[in-house]
């Protein structure tokens, strides 16, 4: 779970501040929003439904969500 964190910060930072413009006070509380429900859903270890979260807010592209979604996975499961 230790190494899983470092992951999480650096997605959950992508999502918050890899925005191509700057964010309006609206914008930024959604942003928020989003980033704190990743966050939860992360700590209670629903990663599959914290990275389709992520994926539908992101600049990431899918295709390395799907791939980190499974080395989570096997991570969590050795």
């Amino acid at each position: 779970m230790k190494k899983i964190f470092p992951i999480v910060l650096l997605l959950v930072t992508t999502v918050c501040y890899g925005q191509q413009t700057k964010p309006n006070d609206k914008e930024k509380e959604d942003i928020d929003k989003v980033c704190d429900n990743v966050m939860k859903l992360f700590t209670g270890y629903k990663v599959h439904d914290a990275l389709e979260l992520l994926k539908q807010r992101t600049v990431i592209p899918v295709a390395s969500i799907d791939t980190l979604e499974v080395q989570i996975a096997a991570f969590l499961h050795r």
